[in-house]
């Protein structure tokens, strides 16, 4: 479905043009947002309590050495031969709390405590880039992109819309969208929504509305359903080699084999099919809690 949809979407967007020309128009209209993110080199300090934070906060903050402090204190093994430095970084490749706190001092300043996934945090702003202009150079791929985006969304759209009317759909009960005629939306990402209702030319297929809610980008779903599936089934063949080799454990003919060999061998088969039991367990549950959880 994805395949055939991504092909009427070429047919109907087949003449959707981006020239030089709009380009450089393009880039000129759109120089104040076309600029590359704020950086920042960030020295860190990961501890294991909210109280050492404190402590390690509090010295930093009164003139301690932040590099004997990592020394002393931090935990994190990765950073801590080079001062705890994390390098330039953009918000976006840090935790969100994390990167809401590093970004909101100013330059050589301290901030923390915050807890990550990895522990308690202080950490220090040592060096901050602000955001510089993207020349026409580095920007024109992207707002070559953008604009063919919004084109292809400007012809893609009216046409689903027109065919959605023309169908004359009738809806279950819950499952009516705000707009019947609309076509589906998916969630905005990017500059251009990431076309909101047809793919890139390198994506493929747009995505398909599904469930009561209205429209949803269903490549989360399907990858949610297909480890499901792979899950089911490998748990199913484990369960199944399990239980075959305790069978053929217990119905080895007394004859086939000396007494010792023959031990060996059942305690082998025993052995596998614990082996294979436990980790159907595991996979049967990892299964029943994704299912759960709606986890992908």
């Amino acid at each position: 479905t994805q395949t055939a949809v991504g092909d009427l979407f070429q047919q109907i967007t087949a003449d959707v043009k981006v020239t030089e020309d709009d380009v450089r128009l393009a880039y000129e209209q759109r120089r104040g947002e076309l600029v590359t993110p704020e950086q920042r080199r960030v020295r860190n300090i990961v501890v294991t309590s909210r109280s050492e934070a404190d402590k390690v906060l509090a010295q930093a903050r009164s003139g301690a050495d932040f590099t004997a402090l990592v020394q002393q204190y931090s935990v994190d093994g990765s950073t801590r031969d080079v001062g705890g430095d994390l390098g330039l970084v953009t918000a976006d490749v840090l935790e969100q709390e994390y990167a809401a706190t590093a970004f909101a001092v100013g330059a050589g300043e301290y901030f923390g405590p915050v807890q990550t996934r990895n522990g308690w945090n202080v950490g220090q702003a040592a060096e901050v880039v602000a955001p510089t202009p993207l020349s026409f150079e580095q920007a024109q791929e992207r707002v070559r992109q953008e604009l063919w985006v919004e084109r292809s969304s400007g012809t893609w759209r009216p046409w689903v819309e027109e065919q959605i009317r023309r169908a004359d759909v009738e809806y279950a009960a819950g499952y009516r969208p705000a707009d019947p005629d609309a076509a589906p939306q998916v969630p905005a990402a990017g500059p251009a929504a990431a076309l909101a209702a047809g793919p890139s030319p390198e994506e493929g297929a747009p995505a398909v509305a599904a469930g009561p809610s209205g429209g949803t980008n269903e490549s989360g779903d399907r990858s949610t359903a297909l480890w499901l599936a792979v899950q089911g089934v490998l748990a199913v063949a484990l369960l199944a080699l399990g239980h075959w080799g305790y069978r053929t454990a217990h119905r080895l003919p007394a004859a086939t084999l000396p007494s010792d060999q023959r031990a060996r061998t059942e305690r082998t088969y025993w052995r596998w099919a614990v082996a294979c039991q436990i980790v159907a367990g595991v996979f049967a549950a990892v299964t029943v809690a994704m299912a759960a959880t709606g986890v992908s």
